[in-house]
């Protein structure tokens, strides 16, 4: 039970830590629900390419400019995983 209500918890923290940098990158709420419908967390939206982002609906250039260069930035600030290029089909 413990377990259980910890697992919640976190998964919440990474949900609207995720929402936070989502809204800070300038999505819309549709974009967002694109995000929580395909189950992306902080770990995993770390390894999306450009293309991942169009499949996703982010269908401004600004905004995946803005989403990659984050996750650019991330990834040279010491991630200690291999960079990956994408994460192919999400659908």
């Amino acid at each position: 039970m413990i377990i259980d209500n910890l697992s919640q918890c976190l998964l919440f923290h990474y949900r609207m830590s995720l929402v936070t940098l989502l809204s800070g990158l300038g999505l819309s709420e549709e974009e967002m629900q694109c995000f929580e419908q395909e189950n992306i967390n902080l770990q995993t939206f770390v390894l999306l390419s450009e293309y991942d982002l169009i499949e996703l609906g982010v269908s401004d250039r600004g905004r995946r400019e803005a989403i990659m260069k984050f996750v650019h930035n991330y990834r040279l600030q010491g991630s200690n995983e291999e960079p990956v290029s994408g994460l192919g089909s999400l659908r």
